[in-house]
């Protein structure tokens, strides 16, 4: 496994593949790729999210110094030698090579803990944990679901 920094534009074509939302975003603090013979097979972008989450987060003005990982992807587990995204992860959160911390000392993470996971159990913010972050609060959210139990934004018709 290889682990660089990179651009939007050299991993776009995983998220546009293998991504839920088949884009990858129009912006990026950080864009990192995991590289398999010499192609990536996984990426991790981060950006500060919407403002009004960093100043809630943030007593800094205008919120600044929170970053969240905005989108991650790979490709199917039957296409890659990796098989867990987290040893990644946790690199990219603990060296200082990958994420500055000090200019970002607040991480905003996205979890679904009412989705069960691979081990059985919903996601626990472990990696974060792993990477040295400390765990301040949490919030939870409603979601929807259409009747065949998919879920949908709670917005409709523009």
């Amino acid at each position: 496994m290889n682990l660089i920094n990179c651009t939007l534009a050299d991993v776009a074509h995983l998220f546009i593949k293998y991504h839920g939302y088949k884009s990858v975003g129009g912006l990026a603090v950080y864009c990192h790729a995991v590289i398999e013979n010499g192609e990536p097979i996984a990426a991790f972008v981060w950006s500060p999210p919407p403002p009004g989450p960093c100043m809630v987060l943030s007593s800094a003005p205008g919120g600044a110094g929170v970053l969240a990982l905005s989108r991650m992807v790979a490709v199917p587990k039957d296409e890659r030698q990796l098989q867990k995204l987290s040893k990644p992860l946790r690199k990219i959160m603990r060296d200082g090579a990958y994420i500055d911390r000090g200019r970002w000392p607040v991480l905003l993470t996205y979890s679904d803990s009412s989705l069960i996971g691979p081990t059985g159990k919903p996601h626990s913010g472990h990696v974060y944990l792993c990477s040295g972050w400390q765990k301040d609060g949490e919030v939870t959210r409603p979601y929807y679901e259409n009747p065949t139990g998919q879920r949908v934004s709670s917005y409709t018709n523009g």
